[in-house]
């Protein structure tokens, strides 16, 4: 779940690797060598700014990202 830091929007490098559709090693793998877009390293661990990641993809800077797969499952509709 994106979270906010200082008033900047963050997620996880996990949550990135699910938007992309890419696994969590490639992501971190991706992070440590500069090339997963909005990866910033705090101490020992990573997060993704999201309108530096939406940028990136095409997307405006704020645009609301879309649900992953497991946030839009749920009940299903009768």
């Amino acid at each position: 779940m994106p979270k906010t830091i200082n008033g900047t929007d963050t997620m996880s490098v996990e949550e990135a690797a699910r938007r992309l559709g890419i696994g969590r090693t490639l992501a971190y793998e991706l992070a440590q060598r500069g090339e997963l877009p909005g990866a910033i390293r705090l101490g020992r661990r990573f997060v993704v700014a999201i309108p530096k990641f939406n940028e990136a993809l095409g997307l405006s800077p704020r645009a609301t990202l879309l649900p992953t797969v497991n946030e839009a499952s749920g009940p299903a509709a009768v």
